[in-house]
């Protein structure tokens, strides 16, 4: 019956992004990361001095490099452990499709994309808060702050595509360097261009 085919899919489906959330949640390294951004936000904000006038949307797309590395290695150390301690050979073997495999890590890296862009957004507003950093809520604050995140899913799902099609772990990961290194030039510059103000 088709129907009792697309109800066991979505539950099978279901099933498996429970059990991965659990895994990347309980992940060391997931809130180390965290950790991390705060502590770097830390130091930019509210430990640097500056020489001319800055406002707290100045800060908002400083830590995209850093963000884009730490995505990186998140999607490529797990795959690579699936891959390496046959996890991912045994939930094919449970019947689970590669195509769910991939929707499930593509969704738990978004959500991990969320975690962390949430983690530096609400860091970088509250340091300049302390800092007493102005801030305006415009237009092209909502935009910086998309596109920024739209960066940030891009290198996760680039990184999943080639970290599950491509068996030479090297290759893949020299790929995904320098596509990440051209969406970060571009999105800096896009992102600039949107910040500075009209003359």
């Amino acid at each position: 019956n088709r129907k009792n085919v697309k109800i066991d899919t979505k539950q099978t489906m279901k099933k498996l992004l429970t059990a991965e959330t659990k895994r990347r949640l309980t992940f060391p390294l997931l809130w180390l990361e965290v950790l991390a951004i705060i502590v770097l936000n830390y130091y930019n904000v509210l430990q640097s001095r500056f020489g001319f006038t800055v406002t707290s949307n100045s800060f908002l797309y400083e830590n995209a490099i850093v963000l884009c590395i730490l995505i990186t290695l998140n999607c490529t150390l797990h795959l690579r452990g699936e891959r390496e301690y046959g996890t991912l050979s045994a939930k094919m073997y449970l019947g689970y499709s590669k195509k769910s495999v991939y929707l499930t890590e593509s969704m738990i890296s978004f959500f991990e994309c969320l975690l962390l862009w949430i983690t530096d957004i609400a860091a970088t507003f509250i340091c300049c808060v302390i800092a007493h950093y102005d801030f305006e809520i415009t237009p092209k604050l909502f935009i910086t702050a998309f596109s920024y995140l739209a960066l940030l899913c891009s290198v996760s799902q680039l990184t999943n595509a080639l970290s599950m099609t491509l068996s030479s772990h090297a290759l893949a990961l020299l790929i995904i360097v320098a596509v990440t290194a051209l969406l970060i030039y571009y999105g800096t510059e896009i992102t600039h261009g949107i910040i500075q103000p009209k003359r």
